[in-house]
């Protein structure tokens, strides 16, 4: 999506770079026809052995346990560590100067480093339907007799009793692990920054917009803000017509 979003935007007009830390080497996908591509490479092995660790029971289990998630906010965390141990290489996208950044949401460390940068507007955007910890930094409300907790959750919105009571439980458990690997995010950052760098989670809660990758139609209901943009379809073309035959 953020390749899409940056062609979209080149053609616009706009001048975009796409900064891509490799947490994954074999992934060399950018996304992107039309901008400038930086990737960070050989930060650390820590996002593959996490992966290891956890991959065996992905296609086994309904849920992701919650030492699992734990396990993913630890390696985050460890890769944010890895990237701010070699911060005077992003010299390079402090010095374009850039007026906006827009970052992924499962990992505020990308939010911390460009505030490092002294870059301050900021725009979310959500591969998925709005997730929790989106919505808890923004204000946006979520309804947990509703609106179901989007992750590691097969629940839909019409939930018996039983129901929703683990939709809270999968509520609280998703904010929990959301201050948990924040919490190790700005520590990671604040070795670098300073003890007064912010929290990522008060520097998310700036963001100018939330672009989610949904159509807001097909989407489960529930509240949003003004700052929530549904953008789903982004980048595709217009469609050709067939040919009769």
């Amino acid at each position: 999506m953020s390749g899409r979003m940056a062609d979209v935007l080149i053609t616009a007009g706009h001048d975009v770079v796409l900064f891509i830390p490799e947490y994954d080497q074999s992934v060399t996908l950018n996304g992107t026809k039309l901008a400038k591509v930086w990737r960070m490479k050989n930060i650390s092995d820590a996002f593959e052995r996490g992966m290891e660790e956890v991959g065996p029971t992905l296609f086994t289990h309904p849920y992701g346990t919650h030492a699992e998630r734990i396990i993913f906010e630890e390696v985050v965390g460890e890769m944010c560590e890895a990237i701010m141990a070699r911060h005077k290489e992003l010299d390079i996208i402090k010095n374009y100067n850039f007026d906006m950044v827009i970052t992924e949401m499962i990992d505020l460390c990308g939010l911390g480093i460009a505030r490092f940068l002294g870059i301050k507007n900021h725009i979310w955007h959500s591969t998925t339907p709005l997730h929790d910890n989106i919505a808890y930094n923004l204000g946006v409300p979520s309804p947990i007799s509703y609106v179901p907790s989007t992750e590691e959750n097969l629940i839909g919105t019409i939930m018996t009793f039983r129901e929703r009571a683990f939709n809270f439980y999968m509520y609280l458990t998703a904010i929990y692990l959301h201050h948990y690997g924040t919490n190790k995010a700005t520590a990671a950052i604040q070795k670098i920054a300073g003890p007064s760098f912010p929290n990522v989670r008060e520097i998310a809660s700036e963001s100018t917009l939330a672009f989610v990758n949904s159509d807001e139609f097909l989407d489960i209901p529930r509240p949003i803000l003004h700052k929530t943009i549904y953008v789903g379809g982004l980048g595709i073309g217009e469609a050709k017509a067939v040919e009769e035959v």
